[in-house]
């Protein structure tokens, strides 16, 4: 495994190329279709029996040497916060559905939207609300600083944000839930990238939820009496 990562982070990770993925403000997608195939991009992916591709340690020792590109490490690893929402607590159809998507040539793409602007550690004071439209869902709010927002517009139909809005009101944590918007969703905007002081091609935007609609079957943890048992 050791030998697999610095093979990879040797052809992909000069320096000329690590600062070019940074002017440029995205990760080539030869590396991304290189990592994919090598199962990079799935480490944190278990399969159906729960199970891992890797173990703890090699897991480990292939994060540390794609984490020889800054941004690299945070963009091929795989995004871990979605994806384990979505199969810890999404329904027999939505898990087969991102299994199904990380299988193409490219992999899918995530972002996980919860932090709004004013609003980042009490996560229940979210002004994102979700309106009740009969079989619908209409979501309308801003999130703040989300990391991989671009790239799931860019991917389309393959691209998934799980966005966390309130469905009560602000403060009822009881009333927080977690629903799946795909890329391709016309309500389902993004700002500029950030100019961030660093970490340049790992995409981190605002992203701006306009009358969403989204099936009720794109809530994550459809029976869930709560945030926590939404996830």
């Amino acid at each position: 495994f050791r030998a697999a990562a610095d093979d990879f982070a040797q052809r992909h990770f000069s320096l000329e190329n690590v600062l070019q993925d940074e002017r440029n403000g995205s990760v080539r997608d030869s590396v991304l279709k290189d990592a994919h195939q090598m199962g990079f991009t799935s480490l944190y992916i278990p399969n159906e029996e729960g199970r891992f591709p890797y173990d703890t340690v090699s897991m480990m020792m292939i994060a540390e040497r794609l984490c020889q590109s800054p941004s690299g490490g945070i963009v091929l690893i795989g995004p871990g916060l979605p994806l384990a929402a979505i199969l810890r607590g999404g329904s027999p159809q939505q898990q087969a559905e991102i299994r199904n998507a990380m299988e193409g040539e490219m992999p899918a793409r995530f972002a996980f939207a919860l932090t709004e602007p004013g609003v980042g550690s009490d996560a229940t004071q979210i002004r994102t609300k979700a309106v009740n439209d009969g079989d619908y869902f209409i979501i309308n709010g801003t999130k703040a600083f989300i990391t991989g927002a671009g790239y799931v517009k860019e991917a389309g139909e393959r691209g998934y944000a799980v966005v966390m809005a309130q469905l009560g009101q602000i403060g009822n944590k009881q009333g927080i839930r977690a629903f799946i918007v795909r890329g391709d969703n016309s309500g389902y905007q993004v700002s500029q990238p950030y100019d961030k002081m660093g970490l340049h091609a790992s995409d981190t935007r605002e992203v701006i939820l306009d009358n969403c609609r989204v099936h009720k079957e794109a809530m994550i943890g459809i029976q869930a009496k709560n945030f926590a048992e939404s996830l």
